[in-house]
């Protein structure tokens, strides 16, 4: 179920879908991989994140609620500045306009 957000997205006007290099890879959250092995997840958001700071994207738009956690917490502590949604408030705003 990978292509359906993606296609949902390439729909609405004005937004630019930017895929990160390896997109499909974990982003480390896990369920609660995240806070029972700390150091371990951050170590699998690295490259993540780096992978995003190279997009030049200003959002991340996930439609995973544990994967959107864990890219909001990663981005705060490495002091970027960028939105993360989940897929359906991006759907909901472009519907109202």
């Amino acid at each position: 179920m990978r292509d359906e957000p993606r296609r949902l997205l390439d729909r609405v006007p004005g937004l630019e879908r930017v895929e990160l290099d390896e997109s499909e890879s974990c982003c480390g959250s896990a369920g609660i991989y995240s806070m029972l092995r700390a150091s371990d997840s951050a170590a699998i958001f690295a490259p993540r994140l780096e992978a995003f700071v190279r997009s030049g994207a200003r959002t991340l738009v996930t439609a995973n609620p544990g994967c959107q956690l864990q890219w909001q917490s990663g981005l705060e502590r490495a002091g970027v500045e960028a939105r993360v949604v989940h897929v359906a408030e991006v759907l909901s705003g472009a519907l109202r306009t």
